[in-house]
């Protein structure tokens, strides 16, 4: 989030804010609860004004981190949001993030790469409903492949 030049909010799991000082800490950094599991519409309505208010947004399109290091499915959310607000979605694929805090006590380096963004003229010829959702999400996933892909070489 830091490489982006505007205020940006996150998307966090509701689960995060149970615990005070990390409430604390999250809420400063802008961030919305989400409820996981189950259609989270309050969290998706603000999200979506956040977007429609110039702000950024950060979210992880597949709905958690990969355990395996492989790239899971998106969830159409990202494509609704996208879609509604008619905003440009930027793929970003994070190298090297799991034992973030152990990073610099080790020879791993934290990578972060971007990806052309897929711009609202784009999506714009995509559906909106669920289907069109579903593709979206899959085309941004597409694109963070690519990136990871990209690394490999």
């Amino acid at each position: 989030g830091s490489a982006i030049g505007r205020e940006i909010y996150f998307l966090a799991k509701k689960e995060l804010f149970k615990n005070l000082f990390l409430r604390v800490l999250i809420s400063s950094l802008n961030s919305i609860p989400v409820k996981r599991g189950v259609f989270d519409r309050s969290a998706l309505l603000r999200a979506e004004t956040v977007l429609k208010n110039g702000y950024g947004l950060i979210f992880f399109p597949e709905g958690t981190r990969s355990k395996t290091g492989e790239l899971g499915k998106g969830k159409p959310g990202i494509g609704m949001l996208a879609r509604k607000a008619m905003v440009p979605i930027l793929p970003v694929y994070i190298k090297n993030s799991k034992g973030f805090l152990s990073i610099p006590f080790s020879s791993r380096r934290l990578s972060v790469s971007f990806g052309p963004p897929l711009t609202p003229e784009k999506l714009a010829g995509i559906s909106d409903d669920k289907d069109g959702y579903r593709e979206i999400a899959a085309l941004v996933m597409e694109e963070i492949q690519k990136l990871k892909d990209s690394l490999k070489a």
